[in-house]
């Protein structure tokens, strides 16, 4: 599951960031069901909404939205 600890993206639109979260959350469950998993806070943290043409990546990660 460190993969998916290391591995982020961005959409300018929320709905994608929504439905790339369910699929990576429903794969990764198949293989760590614990509820203390990193990996779900990866999927929160590593997945953000942003326009990545006007913002600097560093912008858009270290927002606390």
């Amino acid at each position: 599951m460190q993969a998916l600890q290391t591995t982020y993206g961005v959409d300018l639109m929320e709905d994608n960031i929504q439905k790339c979260r369910r699929r990576l959350f429903s794969v990764a469950f198949e293989y760590d069901k614990s509820p203390n998993s990193l990996w779900r806070d990866a999927l929160l943290g590593n997945f953000k909404s942003a326009n990545a043409l006007e913002m600097s990546l560093e912008d858009i990660f270290n927002e606390n939205s």
